[in-house]
């Protein structure tokens, strides 16, 4: 029996495959894998919506009025402040009119006039500065499937989405606070380990980030991942991977997982 099958046996989960977002959490505690694994965890947060709608201006913008709802609020905030309310974002009827916005779109995520704002300025200095064109050139959100070889457990299928498969390298682009804290986010969020599964899926070499400051005047900056970077991703990955197996393989659930570390 693989992994995988396990893995459906003892959680009793559907999904024949692992994700990126998913495997790093076998890192950090198994309650939220098993959660991430059987899609119950599905809260996004501020940083994650902006993400995803700045990703979707910046390489699939015919597909914002699918997956997008405008929060036209402006004449409603206007005629709150005039009757002298200091916060109308605050009130019952502000309120219910995002939750009847909310009924009305089930399938879409809400935004507000401000972000979209700032995502179309960010994307215009992203195009001024000619990295969009060197970068971000090639098939856009290319989704795979594919078994990925570990060091102890065989084949496992893995799952992902590339925001840009070019001709010889992968890009994934990214939004941030700012660039000189990036570069430690790449390691705080297991980055590495997603440049490498989706250039061993693809039998490519190189992988960039293209990141991007939220701070005005939203500074670009690239990195690409080096072979220690790349090789860290590897070693994370098969621990990660270790440690679903001990975890199938103990009679305990994933509640009674604690991390132990020498630091």
């Amino acid at each position: 029996m693989s992994l995988i099958q396990r893995l459906q046996e003892k959680t009793g989960g559907s999904k024949d495959y692992l994700s990126y977002s998913t495997v790093k959490y076998a890192l950090e505690d198994m309650r939220l894998f098993e959660l991430k694994y059987l899609d119950k965890l599905k809260k996004k947060t501020q940083a994650l919506s902006f993400g995803s709608l700045y990703d979707c201006l910046l390489m699939t913008p015919e597909e914002f009025d699918d997956r997008f709802v405008m929060i036209d609020d402006d004449q409603m905030v206007e005629e709150l402040k005039a009757k002298g309310i200091k916060n109308p974002r605050a009130t019952k009827v502000y309120k219910d009119y995002l939750r009847k916005l909310e009924q009305d779109n089930p399938d879409k995520e809400m935004v507000n006039a401000d972000d979209h704002t700032q995502a179309i300025d960010m994307i215009t200095r992203l195009e001024d500065c000619g990295a969009k064109d060197l970068y971000l050139t090639g098939k856009y959100q290319v989704e795979f499937k594919k078994p990925i070889p570990t060091k102890n457990h065989g084949d496992v299928m893995m799952r992902g989405f590339l925001d840009c498969l070019g001709k010889t390298f992968i890009c994934d682009s990214k939004s941030c606070q700012n660039l000189n804290g990036f570069k430690y986010d790449i390691f705080k969020y297991g980055y590495p380990i997603q440049a490498y599964l989706y250039l061993t899926a693809f039998d490519l070499d190189e992988f960039y980030w293209l990141a991007q400051s939220k701070i005005y005047p939203y500074t670009p900056g690239v990195y690409k991942a080096s072979e220690e970077t790349l090789k860290l991703g590897e070693n994370k990955f098969n621990q990660a991977i270790d440690t679903i197996a001990d975890f199938l393989e103990s009679d305990k659930g994933s509640e009674t997982h604690y991390l132990i570390q020498t630091i």
